[in-house]
């Protein structure tokens, strides 16, 4: 199934069929054309985007990532009380979103306050929101 989404200048167009693999096109976006040679040069931002987003892939990392977008950064408290989420399992999330590179802390006494890396993560998350695919 083909998918496509776009944010400013940003083109994404990628083919994903049932063993998982990725198909490359050239396609023609507003700042020139795009070839397959550009695109396989990207292997490992491909990989790592995909990296990124299994480490979304879950409704409350989904929720919190909105809730961060929104704040800007909370404690633990704060969220897991939003959430309605045990402690536990809200630190569990965040650390694991935080050792991949989405989240980051900053300290304040006792307090551990988290933070989105790059807003741009709520903005894929809209994205999706707003596709076809949650019609």
């Amino acid at each position: 199934m083909d998918k496509f989404c776009s944010h400013s200048d940003v083109y994404l167009f990628v083919s994903v069929y049932k063993n998982y693999t990725f198909r490359y096109h050239t396609f023609k976006t507003e700042t020139g054309i795009m070839s397959q040679e550009t695109v396989l040069e990207d292997e490992k931002k491909i990989e790592r985007a995909a990296y990124v987003l299994k480490a979304v892939a879950h409704p409350l990392r989904i929720k919190i990532i909105q809730m961060l977008n929104e704040n800007k950064e909370l404690n633990v408290s704060t969220i897991y009380k939003n959430l309605n989420a045990e402690q536990s399992l809200i630190s569990h999330h965040l650390i694991n979103m935080r050792d991949k590179g989405i989240l980051e802390i900053r300290r304040s006494g006792k307090n551990i306050y988290y933070f989105l890396v790059d807003g741009a993560i709520a903005e894929i998350i809209d994205c999706i929101y707003r596709s076809k695919v949650l019609a």
